[in-house]
Parts: C-alpha cells; structure tokens; sequence
C-alpha cells in the first residue's frame, strides 16, 4: 500500500526548526475518503509518479473527504485537479469546518493537472470536518488528491502537511468474504451441452503439451512483459504471478498462456479463480483467433477484472464498436473463488458471473475458432500501482469449454 507522508516543522532549541517525518500506512486513513454512486480507475495520472486517479460520469455520485484531523485554528485546502476535455467545468466543491459550510465551483476540463488552493478554513479539532465534491454540470468529475496545511495563526508558517491520496472507487468494508455456496457450475440446461475441453491443473507444472506461454510479449501501455517462469501450476492451481522486476523493457513481470491445438468455435466457456489481491493489475480470461486478415479480428473477454470487485465483459469486434459491461460485484474477489462464463453462439455471447446472467451482445463478426487464454498486466486504469503486487497472484482452479450437442 501507498504510505502517506506527513511533515511537522518545529522550533528546536537552539533555534530554527526541526522537520519530523512520519509515514502512516494509508490503511487506517481509507475510511476518511468514502464515495456514493458509480466510479471507476480512471488512465490518467494523480498527482504525482504512482499516484492513481477516479473518475465518475454517474450524476449522482459524490465522494468525500473527512480528515478527522485534530488540530485547532486555520488549515489552508488544496485540491488535485485532474483535467480532461471529458471533466465537468462547473464540479461543486463543499467545505464543512467549524460548524461552517461553504461551496465553490471548480473547472475540471481546462489546463494543465495542477494544485489549486480551496482556502483556509478554521477548524476546531473534533474530526467533524468535511470536503465532498458532486457534479455541477456536464462531463466526468476526477479526483487524485486532498491537501491540508496546518497554518500556524500567528506568523502563518506550516506547521504540518497532510496529502490524503488513498482514494479508491469503492468501499472495502462493504465487500463479502466469501463465494456463495452451490452455484451451478456449467451452462444453463447442462443435457443440451458436451464436455469438450478441461483442465484442472492438478499436476506439479504446466502441461507444455497443452498450453504455450508468452515469451516477453508487451505492448501498448502494458507496463509488464510476459514469462513463462511467471505460470506455475501448484496445489491444484494454475497461479499467474507478478514480480516486481526489470525484464523484456518493462519494470514488472507477468504471465499469458493459451491452448496449442484446442480451438473451438461457439460454446459455453466456463472458469473457476479468484483475483490477485492487489490492484494496478489486468486479470484477465478470454478468447482470440489470431490470424492476419484485420477484417475478420474479434476478441471474447470472458472477463478482464480488475481487484477487488470489477467484472469488465467485452466483445471487440474488427470495425465495429467495441461492446463492454462494467459489472460491479459484491464481493472480494480475491478472497474466494468465483465462475466467470460466456455463452457464445452466432447470434450473441451471453456472459455470467457465478452463474447468474450479467449482460449480452449481438454478435457479428465472432465466428471463427479460438483457444482459451489467460493472462494478466500491469496497467494504470486497473488502479494504483505498487509494491503490493511484487509475488501477488491471479489463481485459477479449473476451465471448461462445452459445445451444443446440436452443433458441430
């Protein structure tokens, strides 16, 4: 996790000041920043190197700061403005302290990413100040960071320094442990459908004569290269490791495997696994025929997740725009195992999360044979990115294609 710094300058005895550093782990400062609504990662970099950034399109959606910080007297507030032709240039700015409110409006669309100052408020020391942000107009509202300067009353030098950063799109707490129990496992009405690939993983390594792995492979605004060492197969389970290491160009290393010679066209594509316990990392289980002819490239993500709670199904279709359901679980899922599925047939692909139906696409374009890939990358819309990745590991139970009896 990201440490927060603060600063307190302080006379010596001797005279000038004494600067004294603390880090605290932002784990016990989580819960002063809370949000309402729909959010999500957002590309876009905080306010400095590593620092992540949200962002919400939803109306409705607020998010809030409440510092619970204890001094008495002034405090002057800063805000990170992330900017983007997408943001809102009249997001509303409320400041609650010392039983007073005040609001400003703020534009997020125009200039540079930069700090702007909301004031200097009192505040009276019993936790009970607030700032929240909401939407004032059109556009996305993006949030990277709070600044809180205590201001010494007298000569109005700073006596401490606080950058609350931690923010996150969702509310940890709220997330259950555990998967339900006895979910159906296979596809809807299972005696119109055949087995015809599987693989538990139930051996000491990775079965070379049915999967071949990435050999360096990155691109785009990957920020990892993909081993083979990075695939083990372990207890049961096939667990895609992350390291923390300068290899193939990149400062991470991460995995990708797919099928050699199993390739099927339609189905019911059906795995068991639960998320890596870090975010900053795509998670991803799809299907993608390869091949030169641009015209025909399609791409089934089964599901791209990203920790702890979002299920992001997509069909990409060449010409095409691409068609994406951002689902939202309940749950942690990296702290259990759960089904992730997709029904494919010429008509549309139908995708499921622990066996409930969460969205469906017409298909177009999606009728060529594929092999059953996983893979995961480090990436900077999949939130913030830091040692906590180094070892952390997407871990897969089992996969299961079926096809319809009817078809060939």
């Amino acid at each position: 996790m990201k440490r927060l710094l603060f600063i307190i300058s302080r006379p010596s005895i001797i005279g000038g000041l004494v600067a004294l550093v603390f880090f605290i782990n932002p784990g016990a400062m989580a819960r002063d920043f809370t949000t309402t609504g729909e959010w999500v990662f957002s590309s876009l970099a905080g306010h400095e190197k590593g620092a992540s950034s949200i962002y919400s399109k939803d109306m409705n959606a607020t998010a809030l700061w409440q510092p619970k910080l204890r001094s008495v007297g002034p405090v002057r507030l800063s805000l990170f403005l992330v900017t983007h032709p997408s943001n809102d240039s009249n997001a509303v700015v409320e400041i609650f302290a010392a039983g007073k409110a005040s609001s400003m409006r703020v534009n997020m669309k125009a200039g540079e990413p930069r700090w702007i100052t909301l004031g200097k408020f009192e505040f009276k020391g019993q936790g009970e100040e607030f700032v929240r942000i909401r939407h004032g107009g059109r556009g996305n509202i993006r949030l990277s960071a709070l600044k809180l300067e205590v201001v010494d009353a007298k000569d109005g030098s700073i006596w401490q320094t606080l950058v609350l950063d931690n923010v996150v799109p969702y509310n940890p707490s709220k997330l259950l442990q555990t998967a339900p129990k006895n979910l159906r496992e296979g596809p809807p009405n299972p005696e119109l459908w055949k087995l015809t690939f599987s693989d538990e993983f139930n051996g000491s390594q990775l079965d070379t004569n049915v999967w071949k792995s990435a050999q360096g492979e990155s691109w785009g605004q990957l920020l990892s290269a993909r081993f083979p060492e990075n695939a083990v197969v372990t207890n049961g389970l096939l667990r895609l490791v992350t390291k923390k290491e300068n290899r193939g160009g990149k400062e991470w290393t991460s995995a990708m495997i797919s099928t050699k010679s199993f390739r099927q066209k339609y189905g019911y594509w059906e795995s068991r696994y639960r998320y890596a316990p870090a975010t900053g990392l795509n998670q991803a289980f799809w299907m993608h025929p390869g091949g030169k002819d641009k015209d025909k490239v399609f791409e089934i993500d089964v599901n791209e997740g990203h920790y702890p709670s979002d299920v992001n199904a997509t069909l990409h279709q060449s010409g095409l725009t691409s068609k994406s359901k951002r689902y939202v679980a309940d749950y942690d899922l990296a702290a259990d195992f759960h089904l992730y599925a997709a029904e494919w047939n010429e008509q549309e692909v139908i995708y499921y999360f622990d066996g409930r139906e969460i969205y469906r696409v017409p298909n177009t374009k999606a009728n060529l044979d594929m092999p059953v890939i996983y893979a995961t990358a480090v990436l900077p819309w999949a939130g913030p990115i830091n040692d906590s990745l180094n070892g952390a590991s997407m871990d897969v139970d089992w996969v299961h294609v079926y096809q319809k009896k009817s078809e060939k």
